[in-house]
């Protein structure tokens, strides 16, 4: 499938908190990347490596590779709800899928199990993650009955290794790590908090958590999160139409970037220059009078930006201590 060309919708001043004091507006220029209505979109992830970008729809159980060169896309259905997706070869990804996770061959659309932690069960799935420097795959879960402090977050030492790393958690959600590879940044939404963990990169160790970001209710739930080249923030505001900035050091927001969906889910920092950033949106949780203003809902959005991102990493068992 050839995706027609972008189609720029508005140029966005971003919203900045409190006085502007001296410093300079940021100006965003959003627009559609793919305008199919993802019933919940996800997973946004750039690989640096071979110029595409990976997401998926939750719901609607699809796993979408976009070349943004050439406007090509594919599209790979999954025999169940897939919770995020990393890359781990220029040909393979692995996907966590309700039951497990899975590698997944793009090519020939192979799909091999490869392991589940014994505290997964039926009435969870698996959610957001992302590989850490080290090439770990840390990936968390949610209840599928709306159950509290019931799910976890894992790390996937290697392919037939995943360990429990937190419990208690609601919905796990974004991920990120500093750029000297120290501090974790984790996020269990109904908490709205971004917690700071200290990092042992060699051996995936984490310390004692402290509150980075305490999010505002006005500004939505934390969902996805990115990390840009000054180790600031940008997390995803599911029922807040936006993606926010944030400094962990302060917990201060720095800027924020309106998109035009109310539930938006996901982002990467993209491009050769990692000056570009895709956005993943849900359709669902918006009531009809919401979709008047935000027809657009559920689609991928590509935001350019003044600011310099981080390119993902993929998974890798390499340079490991176990």
């Amino acid at each position: 499938m050839t995706m027609r060309k972008l189609m720029p919708l508005f140029l966005i001043i971003s919203l900045l908190s409190g006085c502007m004091g001296n410093k300079k507006e940021q100006i965003a220029i959003v627009e559609i990347a793919d305008s199919t209505f993802n019933s919940l979109g996800e997973g946004a992830l750039w690989d640096a490596n071979t110029g595409r970008l990976f997401y998926i729809d939750i719901i609607g159980k699809n796993l979408f590779v976009l070349d943004p060169d050439s406007g090509n896309k594919e599209t790979h259905e999954l025999p169940s709800m897939p919770g995020t997706v990393v890359v781990s070869g220029d040909d393979e990804v692995l996907l966590a899928l309700e039951d497990g996770i899975y590698r997944y061959t793009l090519s020939d659309r192979k799909l091999t199990f490869l392991v589940c932690p014994p505290q997964n069960d039926s009435t969870q799935r698996f959610n957001d993650g992302k590989c850490g420097p080290a090439g770990r795959f840390w990936v968390g879960t949610m209840s599928l009955q709306g159950d509290k402090e019931r799910s976890h977050l894992f790390c996937m030492e290697n392919d037939t290794l995943i360990t429990m790393k937190l419990d208690g958690v609601t919905i796990s959600n974004g991920i990120v790590w500093s750029s000297d590879g120290k501090h974790m940044y984790y996020i269990d939404t109904p908490t709205r908090k971004v917690m700071e963990f200290s990092f042992v990169q060699e051996t995936g160790k984490i310390g004692k958590p402290r509150v980075a970001v305490s999010v505002h209710d006005s500004l939505g739930s934390p969902d996805g999160m990115a990390i840009d080249a000054n180790d600031n923030l940008w997390v995803c505001m599911w029922g807040g139409s936006a993606v926010c900035c944030f400094d962990p050091e302060t917990g201060e927001l720095i800027d924020r970037v309106k998109v035009p969906a109310k539930n938006v889910t996901s982002c990467s920092f993209a491009g050769k220059n990692l000056k570009e950033m895709y956005v993943t949106t849900a359709r669902v949780g918006t009531s009809e009078d919401e979709l008047k203003l935000f027809p657009y809902a559920g689609s991928l959005f590509k935001v350019t930006l003044k600011y310099t991102g981080t390119a993902p990493n993929r998974y890798s068992v390499n340079n490991r201590v176990f």
